[in-house]
């Protein structure tokens, strides 16, 4: 660990008092020690704008933040005692957090409100006044739990992902058949990961699956007899796949997230370049995680960045300009 740091005190740039490198102060972006605002991982591990005549800190810092901390009010956005995320009020007790409960959203302790992964690991809304609970909690719920009416949805016992209605036969589990959908024992109809490992419905008379079969799917329905096929098929399907009109909404050879069109190589998707939003390769306009890891649009004309680059930027970066806040440290961690 020691050795590190001395590691670190040694690799970075010294400009004018500018410096951007992972130092003495772990930076990540651009510190100017003559105005002492710092954009770095310093003293308090800032991960954005730090200027400490102001006390005013956008970082990982004493509270371990995130975004914007102001020690000078009661409103911080940070990890502190309780993990925040975002905007902490101890005076409303309105916290938008990882906190006591390992909050994901709001968190209102006066009303036991909670959006969090708290007691019971929620990670939408969570209502304990209610019994109403979306969490993954003793059945690993992921949605709507009303413990009165036994109305899960949630991964239970059987590890469901939708709706889970204990009181009927009908089960939405991972099951014995490893089910994601709606299971009716007394039926046999099984929406699940049955032996053709099929997600939801499977009627072998119309051979519409929808499925993890053979093609894997992930949503929605499988028609075999058009060729609109929801699966993770030959191109790693995961939504709707017509291969007929080259739209394909999937993870597909360029591993799409969402909506691609071949035709116009418009593509929204994980692709060659591992976007996460709306790709353009028509344009130089391309919003990816690419050769420089790119996290919003990227213009290669104008060799304007906004991404996490060979210098994990995180915001706007200019290559012509030289005007970057980055990290040119090689092993420093990226932050998704």
């Amino acid at each position: 660990m020691h050795e590190e740091m001395r590691s670190d005190k040694e690799t970075h740039s010294d400009c004018g008092g500018g410096i951007t490198a992972d130092v003495k102060y772990h930076c990540r972006r651009q510190v100017s020690l003559q105005t002492s605002s710092i954009t770095a991982d310093v003293r308090y591990h800032c991960r954005c704008q730090v200027s400490l005549q102001t006390s005013s800190i956008t970082a990982d810092v004493r509270y371990h933040c995130r975004r914007q901390v102001s020690p000078q009010t009661s409103g911080i956005t940070a990890d502190v005692k309780y993990h925040c995320r975002r905007q902490v009020s101890p005076q409303t007790s309105s916290i938008t957090a990882d906190v006591k409960y390992h909050c994901r959203r709001q968190v209102s302790l006066q009303t036991s409100s909670i959006s969090a992964d708290v007691r019971y690991d929620c990670r939408r809304q969570v209502s304990l006044q209610t019994s109403s609970i979306t969490a993954d909690v003793k059945y690993h719920c992921r949605r709507q739990v009303s413990l009165q009416t036994s109305g899960l949805t949630a991964d239970v016992k059987y590890h469901c992902r939708r709706q889970v209605s204990l009181q009927t036969s009908g089960i939405t589990a991972d099951v014995k058949y490893h089910c994601r959908r709606q299971v009716s024992l007394q039926t046999s109809s099984i929406t699940a990961d049955v032996s053709i490992t099929a997600d939801v419905s499977i009627t072998a008379a119309t051979s519409s699956i929808t499925a993890d079969v053979k093609y894997h799917c992930a949503q929605d329905s499988v028609s075999l007899q058009t060729s609109s096929i929801t699966a993770d098929v030959k191109y790693h399907c995961r939504r709707q796949v017509s291969l007929q009109t080259s739209s394909i909404t999937a993870d597909v050879k360029y591993h799409c997230r969402r909506q691609v069109s071949l035709q116009t190589s418009s593509i929204t998707a994980d692709v060659k370049y591992h976007c996460r939003r709306q790709v353009s390769l028509q344009t130089s306009g391309i919003t990816a995680d690419v050769k420089y890891h790119c996290r919003r649009q990227v213009s290669l004309q104008t060799s304007s960045i906004t991404a996490d680059v060979k210098y994990h930027s995180r915001r706007q970066l200019s290559l012509q300009t030289s005007g970057a806040q980055l990290e040119p440290h090689k092993d420093s961690e990226e932050i998704l």
